[in-house]
């Protein structure tokens, strides 16, 4: 999986901040499933999953109404974010307005043209074979009624770490 290895200097040795995958922490949401059959716990409490999601972001319904597209560059490290990680050298931060029903694998890339899916599209042009291409891809809302998908595997989510002194 695709992790910190990818995140910039700043960002990655930052002892403020603290990068986990996202699926591990949606895993851990879902009564602490294995990833292998984490589509079928997001399937059985879609809305719970989504809202989830939401709140693990900074990102509101309002930027994304104002912006007209639920995705920005990562710049500057928020208090929580949910951050790209396949992108060597940017990071995308996102807001899910959706999840998909069906997985990487089943799932067309580029509105169909060349009948390519998700998965094939991320092997060819990132050179990244998913692991877990039956689960549900997060949707972004993008301008002109496009959408943007992303795999689970392939999305950090960025937390601040309070630090506390010991005395």
């Amino acid at each position: 999986m695709r992790t910190s290895d990818n995140m910039p200097e700043s960002i990655s040795s930052s002892p403020h901040v603290q990068l986990t995958p996202l699926i591990q922490i949606l895993c851990r949401f879902n009564g602490g499933c294995a990833p292998e059959s984490l589509h079928r716990e997001i399937r059985k409490k879609y809305n719970e999953n989504i809202n989830y999601l939401q709140t693990l972001t900074s990102m509101t319904n309002d930027d994304v109404a104002i912006a007209g597209i639920g995705q920005r560059n990562f710049t500057e490290p928020r208090k929580k974010a949910l951050i790209t990680n396949h992108l060597k050298h940017q990071q995308m931060e996102i807001y899910p307005s959706k999840l998909t029903k069906m997985g990487a694998d089943q799932i067309f890339a580029l509105r169909g043209y060349l009948r390519v899916t998700i998965r094939q599209y991320f092997y060819v042009r990132h050179r990244i074979d998913l692991a877990y291409p039956q689960l549900p891809l997060i949707c972004v809302a993008g301008g002109r009624k496009h959408q943007y998908f992303y795999p689970i595997e392939c999305i950090d989510v960025l937390e601040a770490v309070e630090q506390t002194e010991n005395l």
